[in-house]
């Protein structure tokens, strides 16, 4: 197998950490569209549904960055997975406090807090988890 050098290998997953991101971003965001063509009121959760794109497209490249900046820590162990997945949830947690209290300039302590708790929360037990469902595709790829 060809070993990658490191600089090549954070190369390599920052770009399939950004392709993951935008694809995550683009589903979110068709179905959002598809919600406010479709008269749907829940999409937009009261805001502008162009808000909420931008939202998302910001949080699925962000995160998707982040995932592959950081993905050679994952590899390292189940912790360095529920670090990853807790950081690369946190632009999700952001966005969707953005809907509820707005801009991040008018935030308070506890609302980042909230945020934080979210990402380790749902990201830091859903790393692992993400990871072993992705190390059983490589396998099966693999054939091993």
């Amino acid at each position: 197998m060809n070993e990658l050098s490191v600089s090549g290998r954070v190369r390599r997953c920052a770009l399939w950490g950004l392709a993951f991101g935008c694809t995550y971003a683009a589903l979110a965001t068709a179905i959002v569209v598809l919600g406010a063509v479709g008269g749907g009121g829940a999409a937009g959760a009261g805001r502008l549904w162009a808000q909420l794109v931008a939202l998302y497209l910001a949080g699925g490249f962000a995160g998707g960055a982040l995932v592959g900046l950081l993905w050679p820590l994952a590899a390292e162990s189940v912790l360095g997975e529920g670090v990853v997945g807790a950081v690369a949830i946190f632009p999700l947690g952001v966005s969707i406090l953005m809907l509820e209290k707005g801009w991040v300039s008018g935030w308070d302590r506890g609302d980042w807090t909230i945020a934080v708790i979210f990402s380790v929360l749902v990201g830091g037990l859903g790393g692992p988890q993400v990871a072993a469902a992705l190390e059983e595709g490589e396998a099966g790829r693999d054939g091993s």
